[in-house]
């Protein structure tokens, strides 16, 4: 007897075994690379902070901290690369540790902070009473993960206004009583029809809040018991906001990649936010996109259970609470709590908010209207106030701390002062403005990022290129990670030199003695 058994869908699916076990190990072992000089260049720059001679110098610590600040970006983003793989191989465990939510993220953010100041954005945080002096078990270092992403993306996509976080602890019932409300008092409220929307996709406003509502209800808090606690954490900002494509793919890797003709990728690969939902759903949270607007902003929010631990030392909490706000992060004294009337709250408010000037408070539900802020136009003005001495080099660049570091060089090795600008709509626009105030007081060199959101910089030097006509002064340089082989010819893409990342010094100083600069 002879039997035959068709083997061609097993052959498929060994195949693409083989093929996910080598991506994962390629993903494992860059990301083991990457990691390897991150360890060392942490330990040295820790040693240099040690060292007096060094640190007697403002300069040196200033740029010891930048050192710090970029490193922990570069582990961040290298956490993204090792978490995605090993939720994909099913190897997630979860780790759990007693953290104080007051002072837990002080790091975090501390890093965008900074990078708001260099945008010339509001930075505001928003702590309710439930989480000031609050301990409480959760896996910090996911959880920083998660929110160095969600805020990572909200700076990436908001060139003016504010970015603020609001962090409060809620328990279920609240939570349902909420999205409840949201569920049942929407116009377009049909519970037959919701796996039809939620496969369909989001349409329209009322669809986003209809499917939030039953997503939370269903998919995060039936499956905990009534006297369960969770983290609530949103993040407002005042940027680009979404479209209805990609809200409904904004959790999916690569689906909202776009890619321009001269094949530069404009919109990222979506991995950070990826890893952040699926790191949320592993503990049985959420992340969601509870309200955006195109150009005026988008509001994401997440839900996550936690342990709430009950603190044996108020005195240790109160020394922490106290190093945490000696911080520059701009606070306020409403919490948006109904009333303040446990213990530590009291005796926070008492101690420390007479020490701080109130400052006026955003609604929540509100995205943040930047006409108003007189904080937010004296930052304007100061980035104004740069651009009206007539510099000769316009650095154009979406990564703050890029910004800052070119900056520096050039102030500090050639004493050059710049102009900078966030995106490519921003570079265009001060270019225009400067035309219209003297056509033959231009920019002698423009250094232009290529992998930009929204115009790329291949696009925005184009239309630079258009609006400045026969100007043979300006000179507009790629400036770019991608090496120049695969970058292709700079000149057809109307680039007048490259500059590689990292940038070299003398490589620098060759391109301004070119452009009679030094």
């Amino acid at each position: 007897m002879i039997v035959f058994k068709e083997i061609s869908n097993y052959k498929k699916l060994q195949k693409s075994k083989t093929k996910e076990q080598f991506t994962n190990i390629l993903v494992n072992s860059t990301a083991h690379n990457i990691s390897t000089p991150i360890n060392s260049i942490k330990g040295f720059t820790e040693l240099l902070e040690l060292d007096q001679s060094v640190m007697h110098s403002l300069s040196s610590k200033e740029h010891i901290r930048l050192i710090k600040l970029c490193l922990k970006i570069l582990i961040f983003n290298t956490k993204n690369l090792m978490e995605h793989s090993v939720i994909r191989l099913k190897q997630f465990k979860r780790n759990q540790n007693t953290i104080n939510l007051s002072t837990a993220f002080k790091d975090i953010l501390e890093i965008f902070k900074i990078q708001s100041e260099q945008k010339g954005l509001l930075f505001l945080k928003f702590f309710d009473t439930t989480v000031k002096d609050r301990l409480v078990r959760i896996d910090q270092s996911r959880l920083e993960l998660v929110l160095f992403n969600l805020l990572q993306n909200a700076i990436q996509y908001t060139f003016k206004g504010s970015i603020k976080i609001k962090m409060k602890i809620l328990n279920k019932d609240v939570l349902i009583t909420k999205f409840d409300n949201i569920f049942y008092s929407s116009s377009s409220y049909i519970r037959t029809d919701f796996q039809d929307k939620k496969e369909q996709g989001i349409q329209n406003e009322e669809d986003l809040k209809q499917l939030n509502a039953n997503i939370i209800r269903t998919e995060v808090l039936d499956s905990f018991s009534t006297d369960q606690q969770f983290l609530s954490i949103s993040i407002t900002d005042s940027g680009k906001g979404m479209s209805i494509n990609e809200i409904n793919q904004v959790f999916s890797l690569f689906s909202l990649g776009k890619i321009s003709q001269d094949q530069i990728n404009q919109q990222g690969m979506g991995l950070g936010l990826t890893v952040s939902q699926m790191i949320c759903e592993q503990y049985g949270g959420k992340i969601f996109i509870e309200k955006t607007e195109i150009e005026q902003g988008t509001k994401i929010s997440l839900i996550i259970p936690i342990e709430l631990v009950e603190a044996d030392d108020i005195h240790a909490l109160i020394t922490s609470r106290t190093q945490f706000f000696d911080s520059k992060t701009q606070e306020t004294s409403n919490f948006d709590h109904p009333s303040v009337t446990d213990r530590l709250g009291q005796r926070f408010k008492r101690e420390y908010i007479g020490n701080y000037e109130p400052m006026k408070t955003l609604v929540f539900d509100q995205l943040p209207n930047p006409s108003r802020s007189a904080s937010l136009i004296l930052h304007q003005n100061q980035i104004e106030c740069r651009r009206q001495n007539n510099q000769k080099i316009l650095i154009v660049d979406d990564t703050p701390f890029n910004v800052q570091v070119l900056e520096m060089i050039l102030k500090q090795i050639f004493d050059i002062k710049c102009d900078v600008a966030y995106s490519g709509n921003e570079a265009i626009e001060i270019v225009m403005k400067r035309l219209n105030v003297d056509a033959q007081d231009q920019y002698q060199l423009i250094i232009m990022d290529i992998n930009m959101p929204g115009l790329d910089g291949v696009e925005t030097t184009r239309k630079i290129k258009d609006i400045l006509k026969n100007n043979q002064i300006s000179k507009i340089y790629a400036h770019t990670a991608i090496n120049l082989e695969q970058f292709g010819s700079y000149a057809e893409k109307g680039f007048d030199g490259f500059i590689a990342k990292p940038i070299e010094v003398n490589y620098l100083s060759q391109v301004l003695s070119q452009i009679k600069l030094i």
